[in-house]
């Protein structure tokens, strides 16, 4: 049955077409869709699974002219764009080109940007320009954009139609405080509800209890022609009462909007795939969005609905009976809490703790908000810093909270100084870190910020760290930034944890596969190294040595001539190297 599945699965994935325009693969499994929030950006066209294989043909929608290559190892990796009178096509991480643009590059193996003159390239609609790959990534697939002549990205199946009968999912709705006084089910704090499926296009919420104002967020994902596929929904609508609050429409995007991406979407949410949580609340003006700000009053019981459809016209429906109430009734434990909620930083205190007050020292810090004798909260909103956290009758409430304005400079240590052009807050702790490979010249500055975007980026100042690398640090991974000088700083666009020290380790690396195709030999190699990552450069007696570095997925393809020997030497980012040899 699996194997029947499978062959039905192939013959559908070869089932594209847009008139005249011709889809440039034969796999259409839709991995990453137009519009997915990527945290630091909106995903500007399709991610097409090659079914993890590489150098699969790629073919010219269009009569077309070439008008940029790039071959590069990092981000897009080998690039190309084609265009025609319409469009720009735009092809990421591929494995190689088509001999009709190898032969324009120079021999130079490594890094170009190039921009033929129109016409100088010329592919007929259906020839093969370019094959897939991994280049700038670790997974191997196709990056497919299609833009205006003004460079706008347009959702790809504007143009292209893809098989498509399955209704969005809808997995669920985040109910999101939209004031300090906000209460939902009872607490102020953001509520995540799960959704039942009614039928393939139906879904319901559980009543919910709110009391201010709030606004709403769904997640949900299009599966298109595979249970493996994820699409954003084409249109969005949020109705009151059957009143539309505010409408959504994905066929373009500019990339303006796309930098602004943490603005759109609910991202630091505890919740798998969050990043198809979609905010129904218009930040700014924009043509993406139709109708109110999407901020909803509790006033009186409604009944919301929400209604997604996607680029084939499956549609589905999610009924939310909303019951206005100042409080529910529970049961509270016990304990004390200081969080973000909505950016701004508070102090939750439940059960028996709800009797303490916070310390005279900085209750000025605070707008007390008193729900019950079981349940009261604290919302920050004073510029200032605490110093080495505060006390709740006793309690110590470990973190910092430090409020940044452009007046303002918060010293953390006396060698570790932030400063920011735009207004920001953040909670931070500090914690002592050990690691094998590293030694550590700080503490590890664990940093929750509460502003989800800077107007400008935040400087970090460090003195006395002359030869220390400066490293950003998330759910454990460190990535290094730059190596430091005795007074240095380091630019952040969006504040995280971070820690200093130096990568002591060497690089690691073990052969995977070597492969003789003609003249030939190709030697793949796996690279590691958890501390600094991967750099590289080579060494070798011979012009024909030929590697495809893949940083992000630490692996390296080498090529050399029958027999023919080479040095490659790989290195870390803090210049802790180790040599591969070949063939000897």
């Amino acid at each position: 049955m699996a194997r029947i599945y499978f062959v039905l699965l192939s013959i559908l994935s070869i089932t594209v077409y847009a008139g005249d325009t011709f889809f440039p693969i034969g796999e259409n499994i839709i991995t990453g869709s137009f519009g997915e929030f990527r945290w630091n950006h909106l995903h500007t066209g399709l991610d097409i699974s090659t079914g993890g294989a590489e150098g699969k043909s790629l073919y010219a929608p269009n009569d077309v002219w070439v008008s940029y290559i790039k071959r590069d190892f990092t981000g897009y990796g080998n690039t190309v764009f084609l265009e025609d009178s319409q469009y720009i096509y735009v092809f990421a991480h591929l494995q190689g080109f088509s001999e009709k643009i190898d032969s324009f590059l120079s021999e130079d193996r490594f890094r170009q940007t190039i921009f033929p003159v129109k016409n100088r390239i010329k592919f007929n609609k259906k020839e093969i320009f370019a094959f897939s790959g991994s280049s700038g990534t670790s997974i191997p697939h196709l990056h497919f954009e299609v833009r205006s002549k003004n460079n706008n990205p347009i959702n790809p199946l504007s143009i292209f139609y893809i098989p498509d009968t399955e209704n969005p999912y809808i997995y669920g709705v985040l109910f999101v405080c939209a004031s300090d006084s906000t209460l939902i089910n009872g607490k102020h704090d953001n509520v995540y509800m799960q959704a039942t499926k009614l039928n393939s296009s139906t879904f319901k919420i559980k009543p919910v209890n709110i009391s201010g104002l709030y606004s709403v967020s769904v997640k949900v994902i299009d599966k298109a022609n595979s249970i493996t596929a994820k699409l954003f929904v084409h249109n969005a609508s949020l109705y009151s009462s059957d009143r539309l609050i505010l409408s959504y429409s994905l066929d373009s995007l500019t990339f303006d909007l796309s930098r602004k991406s943490p603005l759109f979407f609910c991202g630091d949410v505890p919740i798998k795939n969050s990043n198809y949580l979609f905010s129904f609340r218009k930040p700014f003006e924009s043509f993406l969005y139709q109708g109110e700000s999407g901020i909803l009053s509790s006033d009186i019981d409604t009944m919301l609905s929400i209604i997604l459809s996607d680029r084939g016209g499956n549609s589905s429906r999610c009924d939310i009976p909303v019951v206005c109430s100042k409080e529910r009734t529970q049961v509270y434990s016990d304990f004390v809490k200081l969080k973000k909620v909505n950016n701004k930083i508070t102090l939750i205190m439940s059960g028996s703790y709800a009797k303490y007050s916070v310390s005279d020292k900085v209750v000025n810090y605070f707008k007390e908000y008193i729900v019950s004798d079981k349940y009261k909260y604290y919302v920050y909103e004073r510029f200032g810093e605490t110093e080495n956290g505060f006390a709740v009758d006793g309690l110590t409430v470990k973190e910092n909270i430090v409020h940044i304005d452009n007046t303002i400079e918060a010293q953390l240590s006396d060698s570790i100084i932030l400063k920011s052009n735009s207004d920001i807050s953040f909670l931070y702790d500090k914690r002592t870190v050990e690691k094998r490979g590293m030694k550590y010249a700080s503490n590890l500055y664990e940093v929750k910020l509460c502003d989800r975007i800077l107007l400008q980026p935040a400087e970090i100042i460090l003195k006395g760290f002359e030869g220390k690398s400066f490293y950003l640090y998330s759910n454990g991974v460190q990535s290094y930034i730059k190596r430091l000088n005795s007074t240095d700083t380091v630019k952040v666009e969006y504040l995280k944890s971070f820690i200093i020290g130096n990568d002591i380790m060497m690089p690691k690396y073990s052969r995977l596969k070597k492969k003789t195709t003609g003249k030939y030999q190709y030697h793949t190699y796996s690279l590691f190294d958890a501390e600094s990552g991967i750099d590289w450069n080579f060494v070798s007696d011979s012009n024909s040595l030929y590697n495809e570095p893949n940083l992000s997925g630490n692996r390296v393809k080498i090529r050399t001539k029958q027999d023919e020997k080479g040095i490659f030497i790989i290195k870390d980012r803090e210049g802790n190297s180790d040599t591969i040899f070949i063939n000897y």
